[in-house]
């Protein structure tokens, strides 16, 4: 007798309930709002299930939590419950957590609170703080299904190195995050998991592929997360849900570990960056990173350390005024002495409707810029990809 197939409907249906069985039941929304409730994002602070402590905890940035866990003043295990709590919230209002292992988090909180109470030695520049992933980031003995249902319940066999090193920095991991299928859609949708929702507006999309790790953040349910991004799966989410990401150049940070949308897709390679909801997070990230020097492990990585980088105090800006340019050739180039009459910071005397009337430089240094040849100015017969070449 052969057995009946499974349907996908009955794969989405026991992922999602094996998820939802991990949340703490003590953790639950008494009276989950009704559909008409369209904005969430008080709910965690008002619903009683967080004590005040907990809140000020998950409102506090990440640079800021680091510095009170070093200084002893809150431990791992505080920090890591109060944004498990906050996660398993922020999933009951908008379906965000793909995989949680809250169980393991919080005995990886307690042995760096021990290991620091008995050496005094910090477990790293991320010493004690919860960490949230994509779900397409590899996670030993948890699913890296990324929407798609014939891809749950196979579990991976090591963690992915980016995960490798967050744990190394002290990091506490904690949750993993929505996708839509295959990572392939800028909303957050898929037959395994289910829709997830803008949190300021649940009829309205939180963006994708990153989506729920949008949410997430944006929520307070994580200090720092972890998206990927080709053609905007960090930028959307972010913009989105009003929290700051970063989509950093290919090769700039490690992918060994972590299952794509396409596999051997390289025309437009996919790189993983931080989300947060400062920029002092994102720059915490990339710091801690990179100064575990992942090129060693994965070849695609660039040998590129941290560096500290001032910026001057008058910066230098190139400008090129497309509608003076001729039609033909594209050869004819706005006056460079216009450009340069006064750089202590005169009304900009351009009449051209390309530019911005009354522009000023402020004191900054203006340059023309000088296009190559075969550039054809915009407004000509042949209208084709612009190079240009800063002199």
């Amino acid at each position: 007798m052969t057995k009946p197939l499974t349907t996908w409907q009955d794969v989405s249906a026991a992922k999602i309930a094996a998820r939802d069985a991990l949340l703490p039941k003590e953790w639950l929304l008494p009276k989950p709002p009704g559909d008409d409730v369209k904005n969430v994002m008080d709910i965690p602070r008002t619903c009683g299930i967080l004590s005040d402590k907990e809140i000020e905890i998950t409102e506090t940035p990440a640079l800021d939590l680091i510095a009170k866990l070093k200084a002893k003043e809150l431990t791992s295990v505080e920090v890591t419950t109060a944004f498990c709590k906050r996660a398993t919230i922020a999933c009951q209002l908008t379906n965000c957590l793909s995989e949680v292992f809250f169980d393991q988090a919080l005995k990886d909180a307690a042995k760096i609170d021990a290991d620091y109470a008995a050496t005094g030695t910090p477990a790293g520049a991320l010493h004690g703080l919860p960490v949230s992933l994509k779900d397409n980031i590899d996670i030993k003995g948890l699913d890296t299904p990324i929407g798609f249902t014939n891809s749950a319940n196979k579990p991976a066999a090591d963690d992915a190195q980016i995960a490798k090193i967050l744990r190394n920095a002290g990091a506490v991991l904690y949750c993993k995050t929505t996708v839509p299928t295959g990572m392939l859609m800028t909303e957050t949708y898929s037959n395994l998991m289910g829709y997830t929702p803008n949190p300021y507006q649940r009829e309205c999309s939180a963006g994708g592929s990153s989506g729920g790790e949008g949410v997430l953040v944006a929520m307070r349910g994580s200090p720092l997360g972890n998206g990927t991004d080709i053609g905007g799966s960090v930028r959307i989410p972010a913009a989105l849900n009003g929290i700051f990401g970063l989509k950093p150049a290919a090769g700039r940070f490690p992918l060994r570990g972590m299952r794509a949308g396409l596999p051997g897709q390289e025309a437009v390679r996919s790189v993983i960056g931080p989300m947060g909801n400062d920029l002092d997070s994102i720059e915490l990230w990339c710091k801690v990173v990179l100064e575990s020097q992942p090129w060693e492990h994965d070849p695609m990585v660039y040998n590129l350390p941290w560096r500290e980088v001032k910026l001057p105090e008058k910066l230098c800006f190139g400008a090129l005024r497309l509608c003076q340019l001729d039609d033909t050739n594209g050869r004819n180039l706005p006056r460079r002495r216009r450009l340069q009459a006064n750089p202590s910071g005169p009304a900009c005397t351009c009449r051209n409707p390309c530019r911005p009337r009354g522009c000023r430089t402020q004191g900054r240094r203006l340059h023309a810029v000088q296009p190559s040849r075969g550039w054809c100015a915009p407004h000509g017969p042949s209208w084709r990809r612009r190079r240009f070449q800063a002199r």
